[in-house]
Parts: C-alpha cells; sequence; structure tokens
C-alpha cells in the first residue's frame, strides 16, 4: 500500500523539521530566555505574514469547485486569521508591540510565494503550499509543550499551536491535502511535494529572521 502524501513528505522534511526543533529561537521560547525584542519581531513579521496566508486560502477557496472544499478553505482562511489574531493582540498588548508595514526579507519571500502560487497554480499545489504553516507550527507547539519551562512567559504561544483546537484544524488541513494528492500523477505530483518541502523551508527562515533581527541591507 502507498504511502499518503502527507506521510511520505513529513518523513522527506524530517531533517528540516529537526534543524527547526534545534534554532535558538525555538529553544530559546521553549525555556522563556528568547530575547523581548526577538519575539516582537517574530511577533511582527508574522502579523503581516498571517495577512497574506489568509488571502492565499481565499484565492484556493475561489479556485474550488464543489461547495464542501469551498466551505473548508473560507473556514481555515477564518480559522486561522481570528484564531492567531487574537493571541497576537495579546502579545501587542502585553508587550507595547508597535504595529509595522514593511515585511523583512524571509517573510516577504514566503508570503510572495504563497500569494504567487495560490494565484497562478493548481489547488494542489497551493495546498501542499499551505500546509506546512499548519503542520510546523502544530508539530514545534507540541514538542516545546513537552519540555517547555514553568513560568514561560511564552506559555500563551506554546498553548496556542500545541492546543486541541489547533491541531484538529491541521489535521482537517492534512486530510485535505491527502486527498488532493491522490487526484495527482506525474508532473503535477512532483509540483506538489517540491511546493511542500519549499515551504518548510520557508519557515526555517522565518524562525531565522527573528532570531537574528534581520532587515533588508540596503
Amino acid at each position: 500500500m502507498s504511502l499518503l502524501f502527507s506521510e511520505e513528505m513529513f518523513s522527506k522534511v524530517e531533517p528540516i523539521l529537526d534543524k527547526i526543533y534545534n534554532h535558538q529561537f525555538v529553544k530559546e521560547l521553549c525555556d522563556g530566555t528568547l530575547a523581548k525584542e526577538k519575539f516582537v519581531y517574530y511577533m511582527q513579521q508574522d502579523s503581516l505574514y498571517l495577512v497574506d496566508y489568509t488571502k492565499a486560502l481565499a484565492l484556493v477557496a475561489a479556485k474550488s469547485y464543489s461547495e464542501q472544499d469551498i466551505s473548508l478553505n473560507l473556514d481555515f482562511a477564518q480559522g486561522a486569521l481570528l484564531a492567531e489574531r487574537s493571541l497576537h493582540e495579546e502579545y501587542f498588548t502585553e508587550f507595547s508591540v508597535v504595529t509595522v508595514l514593511e515585511k523583512m526579507p524571509a517573510c516577504f519571500a514566503y508570503t510572495s510565494y504563497l500569494l504567487n502560487i495560490a494565484a497562478l497554480d493548481s489547488v494542489h499545489e497551493s495546498m501542499a503550499a499551505l500546509l506546512p504553516c499548519f503542520w510546523i507550527y502544530n508539530e514545534v507547539g507540541k514538542h516545546i509543550l513537552k519540555q517547555a519551562k514553568p513560568n514561560n512567559p511564552y506559555q500563551k504561544w506554546i498553548n496556542t499551536y500545541s492546543g486541541g483546537e489547533f491541531e484538529k484544524v491541521t489535521l482537517q488541513a492534512i486530510d485535505y491535502t491527502d486527498k488532493l494528492a491522490k487526484e495527482t500523477t506525474g508532473l503535477l505530483n512532483e509540483r506538489m511535494k517540491n511546493a511542500f518541502i519549499k515551504s518548510c523551508k520557508m519557515e526555517y527562515y522565518f524562525w531565522n529572521d527573528a532570531y537574528n533581527l534581520t532587515s533588508w541591507a540596503v
């Protein structure tokens, strides 16, 4: 019996996920020692990312054929915007975060990629590119929860992404992407795999930019 798309891809990108687990941003988020300025940078960029991620999901909904698929993708879009926006607002208030308008390099590259693929390519490729955000955040949340230090200032973030509600949505996104992958063969299936892997790499660079407080060189 052949592997599901998600099973094959999760195995293939395990080295990337391990690099994310072992990135200093994630390790310091886990033990609560992450510098506030790095978390603030991350939240500012994530807020910008979230808007475009939601737009990309809405584009997938617009290109879907069945009412069920349209509804599912709109639910993904609304859920991502409302749940994570609530988390952002809490931290923006707590840390007196100032809203920024400029995307830094990793955020700009990632959102441009997602919007481009959602606008110009198939629903199949689009969902393969969008899935890593759900999957990696849920995996990182659960990974951190197992070893997070007590009284962690970032506990709300950990609880959100390790929680049952987010995991439920993640599993729905995985199932939907697996369903789409079953409809593909040959080149389209390979394009789905490439899209998934590229987004996983983008996730790593997003964490990396935040830890290094990366800005434009010119």
